[in-house]
């Protein structure tokens, strides 16, 4: 499939034990961050565009991993572990999981579009007048507007508070993309993968204020332990 959102494949070859698909260098690509107003719109377009694109086939709806994606739940079994990351206080949590609860059970995941499903700023690269997204391990179909949601927080990370003129205005994906993160970083780390957990943490720093706001919650910074 030849899509102008994806680098362009030179070669592959499968043995049957170790295949090998090689793509063009994009070494002298820009791989955000910093970003810019125009890179930030760009990719919003390449967004649009996966969507566009009729999904190959044989791929996993994003609505059969929705137990594994709602997370808010783990959460309320046991709040201290979340609130021992320091983002919020216990009488913080306590008020919002109501909220954060029935919100992520009403996200909509389904949906017959294609989805990326890992936007985030190293799985980008500006090539010229094109803008690549890589690594697609985990596309999958389903409601698109979740590419856009889940990208945001590790984008307000990088980008700061001007990135947020970009959020969809979608509390209910916001929780539960806030809930993934929440509850997988205060879990053990990875050995294979030692940064997953930092970078989930990175994201919950952006995500956990803006579920708030979406919800109408006190800023949960205003109530952090110190």
């Amino acid at each position: 499939m030849k899509r102008d959102f994806l680098p362009l494949l030179l070669g592959w070859d499968d043995d049957g034990d170790r295949p090998i698909l090689l793509l063009e260098d994009l070494s002298e690509g820009h791989w955000p961050p910093p970003w810019t107003d125009s890179q930030v719109r760009r990719v919003l377009g390449a967004l649009e565009e996966v969507r566009s694109t009729p999904p190959p086939g044989g791929l996993p709806a994003v609505e059969d991993w929705r137990s594994t994606l709602t997370c808010w739940i783990h959460v309320a079994e046991d709040p201290e572990t979340f609130v021992a990351l320091g983002f919020c206080s216990t009488r913080w949590i306590d008020r919002a999981l109501p909220a954060l609860l029935e919100a992520e059970a009403r996200a909509v995941l389904t949906g017959n579009e294609l989805l990326q499903f890992d936007v985030r700023s190293d799985n980008i690269c500006f090539a010229g007048d094109r803008t690549l997204l890589v690594d697609w391990n985990l596309a999958a179909v389903g409601n698109p507007v979740l590419d856009v949601v889940a990208w945001m927080p590790s984008l307000m990370f990088e980008w700061g508070p001007q990135a947020e003129r970009f959020a969809p205005d979608e509390p209910e994906l916001a929780a539960l993309v806030t809930g993934y993160f929440g509850h997988n970083a205060r879990l053990p780390g990875i050995p294979d993968a030692p940064r997953v957990r930092q970078v989930q943490r990175e994201q919950l720093t952006t995500a956990l204020p803006w579920v708030a706001r979406l919800l109408d919650l006190p800023p949960p910074d205003e109530e952090a332990p110190a």
